[in-house]
């Protein structure tokens, strides 16, 4: 099982179209997203071009009131939204996730396998502590190449995709 990390989307969505194309052809089992889609329609792209659960942190860009009310209008999605942070497991992987980086330290303490952010659109990885905690970059292009992160679940290997 594969899972695809998106962030910084920025209503870019060419570039959002080419990812959730690679996306798809990898065979994604489910998609997360750090945070800053930015608009609902970018929100609704991502919904109609990606038939597997999404989770999603809302970052600076969002409106929560606007992502919250259509999360209520649409129980029937498989879209889990957070605010802050969010915390879930996929097949026993514990994996927390924000859009901010200075969320992380206050949630390391819960021994989490992943800690998946966005916000500084810069590709980064690190280990702290037992927690691999990953940047997967931007898919707005902006300061940084576009580009994403795919997780294996069963090796945990990960690999970062440049959006072409």
């Amino acid at each position: 099982m594969q899972i695809a990390i998106i962030s910084d989307t920025h209503d870019n969505y060419k570039n959002l179209i080419k990812a959730l194309t690679l996306i798809n052809q990898n065979k994604v089992s489910a998609l997360i997203h750090c945070g800053d889609v930015t608009s609902l329609d970018t929100l609704k792209i991502i919904i109609e071009n990606f038939n597997n659960p999404i989770y999603l942190s809302l970052g600076n860009g969002d409106d929560q009131q606007i992502f919250f009310n259509f999360l209520n209008k649409n129980k029937n999605l498989n879209l889990n939204i957070f605010s802050d942070f969010g915390q879930f497991n996929i097949e026993n992987i514990k994996i927390g996730l924000t859009h901010f980086p200075d969320f992380i330290k206050n949630h390391l303490i819960n021994n989490f396998d992943f800690i998946f952010y966005g916000h500084t659109h810069k590709p980064w990885e690190e280990k702290i502590n037992n927690t691999i905690v990953l940047n997967p970059g931007n898919i707005a292009g902006i300061l940084y190449r576009p580009s994403f992160a795919i997780l294996d679940i069963k090796s945990l290997k990960r690999k970062l995709v440049i959006v072409e």
